[in-house]
């Protein structure tokens, strides 16, 4: 993954269940990966966009859905979903790309405050558009 002005690290000594997390500096814009493998299972790709939809929930005390496609990127593999999260007072955008294949999954989620979104929307795009699975 790649784009606009981010710093990257592992994460794994401070929250196992996060891959990479990178940071616009500029703005405290986020995006983070998590991936997971379930061996010989299998994902059921509608409950894992739930399940992520229900975690994002979790702790908030406004939550607005604005919106969920297809990720175009990803044909029968991908889905992008847009909200809002409010807690305690601050407003939060989140984007996500999920991408489930068989036993693989990856989440990648894009945040920042509300009020900076439409200064990096453009970067967030760029950098979840740049993610490619593992092969």
């Amino acid at each position: 993954m790649t784009g606009g002005g981010c710093e990257g690290r592992s994460t794994k000594g401070l929250n196992p269940s996060i891959d990479l997390w990178l940071t616009k500096l500029d703005s405290e814009a986020h995006v983070t990966v998590v991936a997971e493998d379930v061996g010989e299972r299998v994902f059921d790709a509608d409950k894992v966009v739930e399940l992520v939809v229900e975690s994002a929930k979790k702790g908030t005390t406004a939550f607005e859905e604005l919106g969920r496609v297809p990720w175009a990127k990803f044909p029968g593999a991908g889905t992008r979903i847009s909200l809002v999260t409010t807690r305690d007072i601050e407003r939060v955008r989140v984007e996500y790309g999920l991408w489930v294949k068989g036993n693989r999954s990856y989440q990648v989620m894009a945040f920042v405050s509300e009020g900076l979104y439409p200064l990096v929307k453009d970067d967030l795009e760029a950098i979840l558009e740049s993610f490619e699975p593992a092969p």
